[in-house]
């Protein structure tokens, strides 16, 4: 919750007009929103859990979450990382393992 100088809140579209203002006369090229997602990104990258952003953002449910942020889960590449390391670490002589295309 935001409120003004004088202690009324703030309308939503009030808040948002007002940082888009700021952030134009700052030279961010960010959007109120973009807040959000920024937010919700990080604290996915660092660990936290989707139930936990989930529940934080408010969705109705956990499905709506993983189909937005999955991309930001940590490990979550289908094991393509792993895979690529276990081939960097084998001798050069991976060419001829190739199956001829």
């Amino acid at each position: 919750m935001f409120c003004s100088d004088l202690g009324e809140l703030y309308r939503p579209s009030k808040l948002t007009s007002d940082f888009s203002r700021f952030t134009q006369q700052k030279r961010f090229d960010v959007t109120f929103h973009g807040l959000r997602h920024t937010h919700a990104s990080l604290l996915l990258k660092q660990g936290v859990p989707i139930q936990y952003v989930s529940m934080r953002l408010g969705h109705e449910n956990i499905e709506i979450t993983y189909k937005t942020y999955s991309h930001f889960l940590p490990g979550d590449d289908g094991g393509s990382a792993d895979a690529w390391s276990k081939l960097a670490a084998l001798p050069c002589a991976v060419p001829t393992m190739l199956p001829a295309a």
